[in-house]
């Protein structure tokens, strides 16, 4: 047979079932990148809306396809996912000895929150999980280990030890232990809540407790659920997660096994972006008016240009005083702090804008784009491209 002048026809698109909850704004990051890299690839997705604990859709028993996504809210997901015969990517995990094979880096996040705190002048600490299933527990140990290595101690709020549930479950009597435990903290305290979800009902318990935040509990928390974090009262400060990255990198992975590569399972960590500040943590916890007033005044006016001198002439410090004052207080010098202020605008600016790097540098309060890029890199490890492609 002759076959020459015969094209071949089109390579079959790769099918791929992405089973995370779009319920949640991380979960809705994580479908975003999935779908950009699925765009980019020609591969045809199917989801639905739907919660972390819900069942698979009933249609999925007659699905068949190349791959699996998924953020699995139990071990019978997980099982039922397995009978199909077709590579997986778990975001989840079912216990800490089979964890998510791409997730956010827990440690990253622990150091985030610790420096958030510290940049604030916090000597107390601690970190809330209502229940304490195998997720919540890495989370909390990640942050306690941190402080304990840096001399911190650390409070806790007792929690009924269930391993299964991945969600917690609330009933009246666990507010009034929440409520006793808020009001038993030392003040101020900085109080790092695992997920914005949990952080909800620590805000409205240390309402009507009449604990004030931030000025009492600061609070941080993690996911950046920027309308649930905007409703509440006052309004949550959060680590991005940088689900759009996860998702992104889940369906790399999710590529290479249907290609037959890669097929151990892995375990690939994000930084997380930023934290994203909020009036929960925007206190300074420093018990010394003058110097409050003092990092209050670099914080509003570090970006235009702000010299060392001139926050000299502000304090009506001698220079060594005051230089003995940050050291006394934030652990660090004048300079620094300015420089701290002018990073994490520039953070802010290159992850919700375009804008150019001179113009980041200029917005910031840099003089220059070169010392901009080199004070960036020294700061966070990466230059400011990089940290912008982290998106």
């Amino acid at each position: 047979m002759n076959t020459e002048g015969i094209r071949p026809g089109p390579e079959r698109r790769k099918r791929v079932f992405v089973n995370v909850e779009t319920v949640s704004h991380f979960g809705r990051d994580i479908v975003e990148g999935i779908i950009q890299f699925a765009l980019e690839h020609n591969w045809e997705v199917d989801f639905e809306y739907r919660t972390l604990t819900e069942p698979l859709p009933s249609w999925f028993k007659y699905w068949e396809g190349d791959g699996i996504i998924s953020r699995s809210g139990s071990r019978k997901m997980i099982q039922d996912l397995a009978r199909k015969k077709c590579p997986r990517v778990e975001l989840v995990g079912s216990d800490s000895e089979n964890e998510a094979e791409v997730a956010a880096d827990r440690e990253e996040i622990a150091r985030m929150i610790f420096s958030h705190f510290q940049e604030r002048g916090f000597r107390h600490y601690a970190v809330f999980s209502f229940n304490d299933c195998w997720w919540s527990l890495l989370e909390k140990s990640c942050y306690i280990d941190l402080l304990q290595q840096n001399g911190v101690k650390c409070h806790t709020f007792k929690v009924r030890g269930d391993r299964r549930a991945i969600l917690p479950k609330w009933s009246e009597n666990d507010r009034s232990r929440l409520k006793d435990w808020l009001l038993s903290l030392p003040k101020p305290v900085a109080l790092y809540v695992v997920t914005d979800a949990q952080a909800v009902p620590v805000l409205q318990t240390c309402r009507s407790a009449g604990i004030a935040v931030p000025d009492d509990i600061a609070v941080v928390s993690v996911e950046n659920d920027e309308w649930l974090c905007n409703i509440t009262n006052p309004p949550l400060s959060s680590a991005d997660q940088n689900g759009k990255k996860i998702g992104y990198l889940a369906a790399l992975l999710m590529a290479d096994r249907m290609e037959g590569k890669r097929l151990e399972p892995q375990r690939i960590k994000v930084s997380p972006l930023f934290i994203q500040t909020r009036q929960s943590s925007d206190c300074i916890a420093i018990d010394d008016r003058d110097f409050t007033d003092i990092i209050k005044y670099i914080r509003e006016t570090a970006t235009s240009g702000l010299t060392v001198q001139e926050v000299v002439e502000y304090s009506n410090f001698s220079h060594a005083t005051l230089r003995r004052l940050f050291q006394k207080w934030l652990g660090r010098t004048i300079e620094q702090e300015i420089r701290h202020v002018r990073i994490e605008k520039a953070k802010q600016l290159l992850h919700e804008t375009e804008c150019s790097i001179a113009t980041v540098a200029k917005r910031s309060g840099f003089h220059s784009s070169e010392y901009f890029c080199f004070a960036f890199r020294q700061t966070t490890g990466m230059a400011p491209n990089e940290f912008r492609s982290n998106k």
